[in-house]
Parts: C-alpha cells; sequence; structure tokens
C-alpha cells in the first residue's frame, strides 16, 4: 500500500484511484487490527487501555518524528535551491499559525492545517485520531456496527459525486467508515474467512484498480467504497498467514516508506536534474533511496528504541 501511495505522488503515468484506496484499505486494515488487539492482547481495564495507548505512541511517534527532521531539513533545501513546494504534494510548506504548529507536532486532528513538514501526515493524524476512539468502538459488535452505520450516513450526506471527494476522503468522520468496517470484519471474522481465496482477492482488487481507465470519475465517486470489499476480501483471506522475518520487516518498512517518500523526492530534486520531476525515471530512483533510508532507520534506530521505550513503560509507567 506504501508502494501505491509512493508511486502515485512521484510518477505523473500512475493509474488513478489505487493510491486512494491504498489509504482507505490502511484505515480498514487498521481497524480489524485495533480490534484484534483491543480484544485479545489487552483488556478495556485501564491499565488495559493505557497500555494500548502507549503502544501505539511507541509505534507511530520514532519514525513521525525522524521523518519530521527530515522534513525541515528539505523544507530549508528547497527554499534555498528554489524548488518549488507544490511540485510533488501541495500540502509540503512551513506550518501556518499555532494549529498549524500543534498539528504537525502532535498530528492530533483537532488542529487544522494545510502546510505539512512531513507532507502525507494529514492521513496519519486521521489515524491518531481513529486511535482514539478506538476502544469506544471495539467494545463489542454492536458499537462497530453503530460506527459503521453512522459514518456511513455521513459519507451519504456529503454527496456522492468528484466533488465531494476530498471532504469524504480526508474528513475525520467520513473517514472513520473503513476503519469501523474493519472493526465489524473483525468480529465477524470466523464467518467471512469460510469465503477466502487470497490469489483471487489479489486479482480483484487489482482490476478494479484498473476501472479509471475506462471511468475516469469512478474512483471519486463510489470507486473509494467498492475498494474497501476487495481489500476485506484480501485482509481476510491473508489474517492467517504467518509472518516471517522479512514480511515483518517490509511491514516495518511500509510506514517509514510513506511518511518519507515524497521528502526523499524533494532531497532529490535538490540534487539531481531529470527531464520531467515526476518521470518514471524520477520516481525509481526516489523509492530506492526511500527505501534504503527506511532499512537503516528501522533496523539501525527504531527497532532498539521501541525496545527501550517498552522496557521503560512496563517498568515504570504501567502496572498490571
Amino acid at each position: 500500500m506504501a508502494f501505491l501511495v509512493s508511486i502515485s505522488h512521484l510518477w505523473d503515468g500512475m493509474v488513478h484511484g489505487p493510491a486512494a484506496y491504498a489509504v482507505w484499505g490502511f484505515y480498514l486494515i487498521s481497524g480489524y487490527l485495533m480490534g484484534y488487539v483491543l480484544n485479545q492482547n489487552y483488556s478495556f481495564s485501564k491499565s488495559g487501555i493505557t497500555n494500548f495507548y502507549l503502544n501505539r505512541v511507541i509505534r507511530i511517534y520514532p519514525g513521525y518524528f525522524f521523518s519530521l527532521m527530515v522534513g525541515v531539513l528539505v523544507y530549508k533545501l528547497c527554499i534555498i535551491n528554489n524548488v518549488a513546494l507544490s511540485t510533488l504534494n501541495p500540502e509540503f510548506g512551513k506550518p501556518i499559525g499555532l494549529q498549524g504548529v500543534l498539528f504537525n507536532l502532535t498530528l492530533i486532528p483537532i488542529f487544522q492545517t494545510s502546510s505539512l513538514l512531513v507532507p502525507v501526515s494529514q492521513a496519519l493524524g486521521l489515524e491518531v485520531g481513529f486511535y482514539l476512539l478506538a476502544p469506544l468502538i471495539a467494545i463489542n459488535r454492536y458499537c462497530a456496527y453503530l460506527a459503521l452505520i453512522i459514518t456511513a450516513g455521513i459519507n451519504w450526506k456529503l454527496n456522492i459525486v468528484p466533488g465531494t471527494f476530498g471532504a469524504r476522503y480526508s474528513g475525520y468522520w467520513s473517514a472513520l467508515l473503513p476503519f469501523s468496517l474493519g472493526m465489524v470484519i473483525f468480529f465477524h471474522k470466523n464467518y467471512l474467512i469460510k469465503f477466502t481465496s487470497l490469489k483471487l482477492a489479489t486479482i480483484l482488487w487489482v482490476a478494479h484498480g484498473l476501472l479509471w481507465l475506462y471511468y475516469p470519475s469512478y474512483p471519486w465517486e463510489y470507486g473509494l467504497y467498492i475498494s474497501l470489499i476487495f481489500t476485506g476480501f484480501v485482509l481476510v483471506s491473508n489474517c492467517d498467514a504467518i509472518s516471517g522475518k522479512i514480511d515483518q520487516l517490509l511491514g516495518d518498512m511500509s510506514y517509514i516508506v510513506y511518511l518519507l517518500h515524497t521528502t526523499v523526492g524533494y532531497l532529490i530534486l535538490v540534487n539531481l536534474t531529470f527531464d520531467g520531476p515526476r518521470n518514471l525515471k524520477f520516481f525509481l530512483c526516489t523509492f530506492a533511496s526511500t527505501c534504503i533510508i527506511s532499512i537503516f532507520f528501522v533496523v539501525i534506530i527504531e527497532r532498539p528504541l521501541q525496545l527501550k521505550l517498552k522496557l521503560f513503560i512496563r517498568k515504570y509507567l504501567v502496572k498490571s
């Protein structure tokens, strides 16, 4: 999914739609996982919920603050070298006002801004907001149903037309829909798993992503919602797979790749010249560089730091 978002931002020849499907698909998978860990690994006691929130902080913020520091450096280099900030992502820029500063520092979505030093962090802020509500939605399947119904109604009320895509796609309450659906899928996993086929699910997901070629407005209307069906199919078909070390590394890398791909792209534009700022050569160079940086960060910095933070929390902050 990080690959689809990256190629969408870095290559102007990419098919439209799959990047948006991937972001909402991430929300769906996240909802499923949060439902799982809250019900299986934590409890809904005070200590259980505290543990849940602290572990979300450990997972999200080390990588984000690293990306934020890179963003500050790259922003200054772009200004010095006269690289247009809107070249890869129009949201890249210096935070404006107190709310802009607070969002860039905290990712809490109550703060509104359109200027981000990590250009893709708006979606991450929504995810942080979803985590805050997760214990309420995951208590039982009826709460998950209620959240799904309410958020579906909000999307319908916004009107499913291309002109409202931005509000539906990036609004907090409208984007809570896939997160809620992921929790509903968790509660019905034992039934849904009877109808699984990873190969078929993958083929259908890819085929659906290509519909933009024939119906250009489709992703911005109902395509975003139909994609959740196929993402859910892929999720259920793969949820019992055993992850190896390579899978775990790729999973950890994907988060950093998502955060860094545009800022690394700007960094490359500062230092190299291409026929066009978003051609295929530029994408390949930027994506390879981002993957190398991500491997270094995950293995050398993030994993050891997260382990130390977990031990610290276990020893000093949370009592069983």
